[in-house]
């Protein structure tokens, strides 16, 4: 799945700043965080959404600094 997400970044160009990847006890579950350097357009993280049946959510948080 992380490779799924991370090829759809890649394609619209999108550099990552930081992954943190979380795999819960006994690997049935992950959740991760993906930092970015500009945030992904409504169509990328869509196409997140419904590119994999294994994601169940995907939201975006903005950091202001």
């Amino acid at each position: 799945m992380l490779a799924f997400v991370l090829e759809q970044i890649r394609a619209r160009g999108i550099n990552v700043k930081e992954v943190q990847n979380i795999i819960f006890d006994g690997a049935a579950a992950a959740s991760c965080r993906i930092q970015l350097m500009e945030e992904p357009p409504s169509d990328v993280l869509a196409g997140i959404k419904s590119g994999n049946p294994n994601i169940i959510s995907v939201e975006v948080i903005r950091l202001d600094h």
